[in-house]
């Protein structure tokens, strides 16, 4: 499982445009996003390579994720109801 960011965006392909000016434009979601990337990025070369981690720091890396992409996902959400 190769990590992609587009697969953030895949979920949220309406709000691409946004997706990329935040980026761009604001530390806080940038900081995020990056962060997200980081977490599936571990995640992935630990299922990949079947790297040998304790339960807790796997569970704690999926927790982590899960938190990341529902904070983006409230920016998202937030600033569609700002441009409505």
């Amino acid at each position: 499982m190769n990590v992609d960011m587009r697969e953030f965006e895949h979920d949220f392909p309406e709000h691409i445009n946004v997706i990329s000016r935040l980026r761009v434009e604001d530390k806080n979601f940038s900081r995020l996003y990056h962060r997200y990337g980081w977490v599936s990025t571990e995640l992935c070369r630990i299922q990949e390579k079947d790297v040998v981690v304790a339960k807790v720091l796997f569970d704690m890396l999926k927790r982590s994720r899960v938190e990341l992409k529902n904070e983006l996902s409230a920016i998202l959400r937030a600033q569609n109801a700002i441009a409505q």
